[in-house]
């Protein structure tokens, strides 16, 4: 994955997909929680924190996953056949396709290849049924012109969450720089006994703070247990011992480790309500096991709850004269919340202390997200789209649109060597075959142009033949035999039998990274889209991963690279074909202001040579 990629709107749209799935995965995984919960408290805490700690690990997982599976369908087919923005009405152009023409960098005036609205409708069967109305295709096209800004948004947020981890890690380092060791043989005798009482070898080391107000856990690697000051002179001994052994059991169980791993779940799932509950309930859970792990040493009940009161007592004087303490993910105190306390202190006494999970606030929102999601996740998606209308009104479509494209006055085009002749405006749309498994911006860039476009999947194109079509495009695919009728558009794949020459390397063609160096100077194509941006125009396209095309007799380069052609056109056996030697999805070409020049242009110039049906079309690939 290239840094191009992870700049471009494709990379956008999938993560904003991904994070939409997750929505309604971290729901289904707290409500999957939240209803095993009355069964889960007659379980041990060690039981009940490993379920939340799964469920908090499945959480994690579901977007890497979920990104990975939309590989190649987050561009899928979801633009709609009739190259309409559903709600709107308007055709899926370029901003500046509405006023019928734009200027180029030298001035001059130039085409804006946008359909008309009068011959928008005519592509409607064009997607399949699997496609057309899904819920699907109506989200990502609804989130489709915020998906930047929403991935804008959602790493602000992750880097915010990061930098208050990063600074709760420094501040441990500081903590531990301004503490002194423990020297006191009582309290390392102390320490030595618990260890031993628990089964561990080697003890974490100790040291006095007076920064902190409550004994606590700081470092991930190294741990280290910082003991308030006045833990030497307010507590008993066997106090300090429980206090002790409530800390070490912290350690014992690489809660340290784990803490730190769930402020990262923290701070990239920050976004749903879902994952705080379930967090929050597995850091009360934690400090339950080694309220459990301090009376299974030997620990005397009355004693420890004792302590844990006077430690919070001291630690709320502390605060009151204006000393402080840290808490995060990167500290493990022994009281926790003032909050749970009591909870805390009635459960290690016996007395009934184990709480329900209630939903509470955040509970609340997961299950308003929990009703949002079965709603949009199970019951639209079944639901076939309502059907179109005879006109050219989409459905989507208010009254006050139609009224205005129909009050619309279309702007005459400045006189000049660069007008459409009025014969070429009214002259009826060429057709073009689009063949692909999904392009998002590919087939958002054919409904817009000019042409009659009709979309299907490589199956069902070898499955029966297809008339009619001026220009056939095949994206990432060749078919077994090309078409005998009509010339070509290869993208991302070399058609076989051609005469077109790849490096190879054992056998196998070279797949590399490309650069644009300059338009083919004199080639229809290229000299088209120079007109249309202007004079000396240069773009800046980059392709992370393409074959590297030799220089092979009979075929004319369009586009030039620092590693081969780009664009190559030429004729074979009596048909025109071109080759784009690269994924769209691999480069930045479609977010380039000439790319839908580029790609109008080409099928024109594929359009325009006449074909020899006369001889046999070459085989497009082998086996």
């Amino acid at each position: 994955m290239t840094l191009q990629y992870l700049l471009s709107a494709a990379f956008s749209l999938r993560l904003v997909e991904t994070l939409g799935h997750f929505l309604w995965q971290g729901t289904v995984v707290a409500l999957m929680v939240l209803t095993a919960w009355p069964l889960l408290r007659r379980a041990s805490s060690r039981g009940r924190y490993g379920i939340l700690l799964a469920a908090l690990g499945v959480m994690a997982a579901c977007p890497p996953v979920t990104f990975i599976l939309l590989r190649g369908v987050g561009e899928a087919s979801v633009i709609r056949a009739d190259g309409r923005v559903p709600g709107t009405g308007l055709a899926a152009a370029s901003a500046d396709s509405s006023a019928g023409y734009a200027y180029g960098a030298a001035g001059t005036a130039r085409p804006a290849y946008a359909r008309p609205a009068a011959s928008v409708g005519a592509g409607r069967e064009s997607v399949g049924a699997d496609d057309r109305g899904t819920l699907r295709s109506t989200c990502v096209h609804a989130v489709q012109p915020y998906a930047t800004g929403t991935v804008t948004a959602y790493f602000v947020g992750v880097g915010a969450l990061m930098g208050r981890l990063i600074w709760a890690v420094g501040g441990g380092r500081r903590l531990r720089k301004s503490a002194e060791p423990v020297k006191s043989g009582r309290v390392l005798d102390a320490m030595a006994r618990q260890a031993r009482a628990m089964g561990m070898r080697v003890t974490p080391a100790m040291a006095w703070c007076g920064r902190v107000a409550t004994p606590m856990v700081i470092g991930t690697l190294r741990p280290v247990i910082l003991l308030p000051v006045a833990l030497a002179t307010e507590l008993s001994a066997a106090q300090v011992e429980a206090i002790l052994a409530h800390e070490l059991a912290h350690v014992r169980r690489y809660d340290h480790v784990v803490n730190m791993l769930q402020g990262l779940a923290e701070a990239f799932l920050f976004f749903h309500p879902a994952v705080w509950l379930v967090s929050g309930r597995l850091r009360e859970e934690r400090e339950n096991c080694c309220d459990d792990a301090v009376l299974a040493a030997g620990g005397d009940a009355h004693t420890y709850a004792e302590a844990l009161v006077r430690v919070a007592e001291l630690a709320r004087q502390t605060a009151n004269v204006g000393g402080g303490s840290i808490s995060g993910n990167v500290a493990l105190a022994a009281t926790g919340r003032p909050s749970r306390l009591r909870l805390r202190v009635r459960r290690i006494l016996g007395l009934g202390g184990r709480e329900r999970f209630c939903p509470g606030r955040s509970g609340m929102a997961v299950l308003a997200v929990a009703v949002l999601a079965l709603v949009l996740g199970v019951y639209l998606p079944g639901r076939a789209a309502p059907p179109v209308p005879a006109g050219d009104e989409d459905p989507g479509t208010s009254a006050r649109d139609v009224a205005r494209a129909k009050e619309a006055k279309p702007r005459t085009a400045p006189a000049g060597p660069t007008t459409r002749p009025a014969a070429e405006a009214e002259a009826a749309p060429k057709h073009v075959l689009l063949v692909t498994s999904g392009n998002y911006f590919l087939e958002k860039t054919l409904h817009s142009l000019d042409w009659k476009c009709e979309q299907v999947t490589p199956k069902e194109y070898e499955a029966r033949k297809f008339a009619g079509n001026d220009v056939v495009v095949f994206d990432r695919y060749v078919p077994r035999q090309l078409p005998a009728d009509v010339n070509c558009l290869f993208i991302g794949e070399l058609p076989q039998g051609v005469g077109l020459k790849a490096k190879m390397d054992g056998g196998k063609p070279v797949l590399d990274e490309n650069k644009f160096a300059a338009w083919k100077a004199g080639h229809p194509i290229a000299r088209a889209v120079e007109v249309g941006m202007g004079a000396g125009h240069q773009t800046k396209w980059f392709v992370g991963e393409g074959y590297e095309l030799e220089a092979s007799e009979g075929w004319d380069v369009v586009a030039e690279g620092t590693k081969g052609p780009l664009a190559v056109t030429g004729m074979w056996k009596g048909r025109a074909y071109e080759v784009l030697p690269f994924d769209l999805l691999q480069s930045n070409l479609p977010l380039k202001v000439d790319y839908v020049i580029f790609m109008n242009e080409s099928l024109n110039y594929l359009a325009a040579k006449k074909v020899d049906a006369a001889t046999r079309p070459p085989d497009g690939r082998r086996g």
